[in-house]
């Protein structure tokens, strides 16, 4: 019988909006943060550590995401262009960077919390179509302006500070619009708040000091640079953070704030670090939330960043270490399974332990050996099978998972995980050949046992009827959002989660095929988490302690609601099963 050890309680807690120490609030104060020089500065990162630093000095935080790309959303696009799709609770398909909104705050995401170029002229232009712009000529100044200052001032009055991230850098074509309509949001609250002018905007802008080892120099000049093109599109930036590989010194910071027109506090550096977990405790030694809070005029109580540092310190100097291979298709890129990776990292938080993730190629193990497979899957742990779409890949995967199964390695499946454990179960143990997803037809044929099939109608997490065509549309086509599942009593999934009502959130097509139930249990599955609403879903499979230590599987996504200072319950229990190896 698996005993889960008591999770580590962290230094300090998570604060979240609805602590009983907030006050409602009573109007928001909007930051802007934008990014200059380059992409992947880590905005996303940043405005997340300065809202977890204002979380913990007693405010509460909302956060947003604008992205100028033109798809409607991320959901169709390839993970190795955009890394994961982050998946809100309403069943919003997300920019990454809405991982870290909550993996830092605690407060959850929704719909309101990206908005994409493509969803803003989408909606523009069938709104042209049906006459509701009154034969106007459709501009991208006031129109689509307009709208996205529409969807900002959504968040007003939902928290103290709304931290607003304008994707791309600053410069690049597609993103004029967004900063056009930050520029007038900002000029409204500045002059249009009631009576008194309130300063309830800030500009907070990313930029980024190269350092040369040839002469060993900071080069300030691209930071002297990006702030100018900022203020090219009439934005002054009010706080500055300069990215960096190294530390950059207090003259160097000075000078920039001189090009700038800043005070030299509001000016402060922020350079790479071991672990993003420590970037809260970086942000607020350089002083960012004191600047943040100077240019508001407010004042408030030092934070307890305990937690956090302990986190840190964690990931720098483990007690102990412990190897875990995910067996996936994108493994060549990390942001593929960026809220996967960070969940392990948090399972490991648990216990204090820090994870090694062994990234293994599922296509790759295809065409190995059985001793070669070994070799590779026997270096770590566990093994996990991630979530993923298509063919490629999943015979590697589902030998995986019989290996991990026969040697009783401890094994987690996650969507399409669960889909492949199952296939490999009804092959190998029930002995039905073929067993496989219809989802694969195209490239493997008709499955001789469709075990995992397409659902064709569902409801979406808000009560709307959704069903899916052949030949139809892929984008908005899954199920998606938080769904609830009952779990059986006495059940390692009931154990792990300490309650047998969970509610977790869902990014798939493809379910398992009620109709080869009973043939499965016989032989020894349990199907553990079942949908309350529709008994034919399946959420998870496991298999008796007596027949394997770990051995679980889930339809959903428990990763999307992991954070490091409340790790995902499945993932911490993961973790213990592999330490006990």
């Amino acid at each position: 019988m698996l005993v889960i050890p008591n999770l580590k309680k962290p230094a300090s807690p998570q604060p979240t909006n609805d602590s009983p120490t907030n006050t409602p609030p009573r109007h928001t104060r909007f930051i802007f943060v934008t990014g200059g020089v380059m992409s992947s500065l880590g905005k996303g990162l940043t405005a997340s550590a300065l809202a977890a630093v204002l979380q913990a000095r007693g405010f509460s935080v909302v956060q947003q995401k604008l992205d100028p790309y033109l798809n409607v959303d991320p959901g169709t696009m390839s993970p190795f262009q955009h890394g994961e799709v982050y998946v809100t609770a309403d069943g919003a398909e997300t920019d990454l960077d809405l991982g870290h909104y909550e993996r830092f705050t605690g407060v959850p995401t929704s719909k309101l919390s990206n908005l994409t170029a493509g969803q803003v002229y989408w909606n523009l232009l069938q709104a042209e179509r049906k006459g509701e712009l009154l034969g106007k000529t459709v501009q991208v100044v006031p129109h689509v302006t307009n709208a996205i200052k529409a969807h900002i001032a959504k968040l007003d009055g939902l928290a103290d500070f709304a931290l607003v991230e304008v994707g791309g850098t600053v410069g690049d074509i597609e993103s004029m619009a967004f900063i056009e309509a930050i520029r007038q949001y900002g000029q409204g609250l500045r002059g249009n708040r009631g009576k008194v002018c309130r300063n309830d905007a800030c500009y907070l802008h990313l930029t980024y000091a190269p350092y040369l080892k040839a002469v060993g120099e900071i080069k300030t000049k691209p930071s002297q640079n990006a702030i100018k093109d900022l203020l090219h599109f009439g934005i002054q930036a009010d706080v500055v953070v300069v990215r960096s590989e190294v530390e950059v010194g207090r003259a160097e910071l000075d000078k920039i704030a001189l090009f700038a027109g800043l005070e030299p506090a509001h000016v402060v550096n922020c350079p790479d670090s071991d672990s993003i977990y420590r970037v809260p405790v970086t942000l607020h030694a350089a002083g960012l939330d004191e600047a943040v809070l100077d240019h508001f005029g407010l004042s408030a109580p030092k934070p307890d960043l305990a937690g956090w540092q302990r986190i840190a310190d964690l990931s720098r100097t483990p007690p102990r270490t412990v190897k875990i291979a995910v067996v996936g298709k994108y493994v060549q890129l990390g942001d593929a399974y960026k809220s996967l990776n960070e969940a392990l990292l948090h399972g490991g938080f648990a216990h204090d332990a820090k994870v090694q993730i062994v990234f293994v190629d599922s296509e790759a193990l295809e065409q190995v050996s059985d001793a070669e497979l070994a070799a590779q899957l026997g270096e770590a742990a566990a093994v996990l099978i991630p979530g993923g779409f298509g063919a490629r890949g999943t015979e590697g995967k589902i030998r995986a998972i019989r290996w991990a199964r026969e040697n009783k390695v401890p094994f987690l499946g996650i969507c399409l995980g669960l889909q492949m454990a199952i296939a490999e179960y009804a092959r190998s143990v029930v002995g039905l050949p073929g067993a496989d997803s219809t989802e694969f037809t195209a490239e493997k044929g008709n499955p001789q046992h469709p075990v995992i099939c397409q659902m064709t109608e569902w409801q979406t997490p808000d009560g709307q009827l959704m069903t899916r065509e052949e030949g139809g549309n892929l984008g908005g086509t899954m199920r998606l959002g938080a769904y609830p599942a009952k779990l059986a009593p006495g059940s390692l999934a009931a154990t792990i989660y300490g309650t047998e009502n969970i509610a977790e959130r869902h990014r798939h097509r493809y379910e398992f095929n009620p109709r080869y139930r009973e043939a499965l249990e016989q032989a020894g599955l349990v199907f553990s988490g079942l949908s309350p609403e529709n008994k034919q879903l399946c959420e998870i499979i496991e298999l008796p302690q007596a027949a394997h230590p770990f051995f679980i599987a889930v339809q959903y996504h428990p990763e999307f609601q992991s954070t490091p200072l409340k790790p995902s319950p499945l993932f911490a229990a993961f973790v213990a099963a592999a330490l006990t190896r």
